[in-house]
């Protein structure tokens, strides 16, 4: 039985995978899942996903107790843009095991190196001979958007070649 053996170890054996109801917000791609069900099986841990309105996210009647209502010893926290500095302040003070994906945190978090990305995806386009390449962004506030700029400009400065900074676009820049 699940539920006994939980109780004599003290332990659900299982991780939540908490989300934001706000669907621009907590966005979770196929290959990350993989890597997270893969992860939690060679733990023997099984996964539960929690989607929440904010309301109760930043609720300091709730958090506390989120591990009951999940069922579960720990989060993975999905809440990449405009998290409520609320949610980060209640989950560390009250220790929540948490660990924050594709959100960079200065605290237990894990997230792609995007400014190797765009330095890789310039170099990429420069070593195929294109020179004059673009870079476009929409009004994402995601950390991800600096960094990849940041290794584009940098590909791009070490070619000798301008940048290019295409925001919010909604039609194809002239130079196409």
């Amino acid at each position: 039985n699940g539920a006994a053996q939980a109780i004599k170890r003290g332990r659900f054996g299982s991780v939540s995978l908490l989300m934001t109801a706000r669907f621009d917000r907590s966005v979770i791609a196929s290959g990350m899942m993989d890597g997270v069900y893969d992860c939690l099986e060679r733990h023997n841990l099984h996964l539960s996903i929690v989607r929440l309105q904010d309301e109760l996210l930043t609720s300091e009647e709730f958090i506390p107790t989120i591990l009951e209502q999940s069922v579960s010893d720990g989060l993975i926290v999905s809440y990449e843009t405009l998290i409520p500095p609320r949610l980060i302040e209640l989950i560390q003070r009250f220790r929540i095991p948490a660990v924050w994906v594709n959100s960079k945190q200065s605290f237990d978090s894990v997230y792609p190196d995007d400014t190797d990305g765009g330095w890789r995806a310039a170099k990429h386009l420069l070593d195929l001979g294109h020179s004059h390449i673009g870079y476009t962004v929409n009004s994402s506030t995601h950390h991800s958007v600096a960094a990849r700029w940041a290794g584009y400009e940098k590909a791009m400065r070490d070619a000798h070649l301008p940048t290019h900074l295409y925001q919010d676009c909604a039609a194809s820049p002239d130079w196409i």
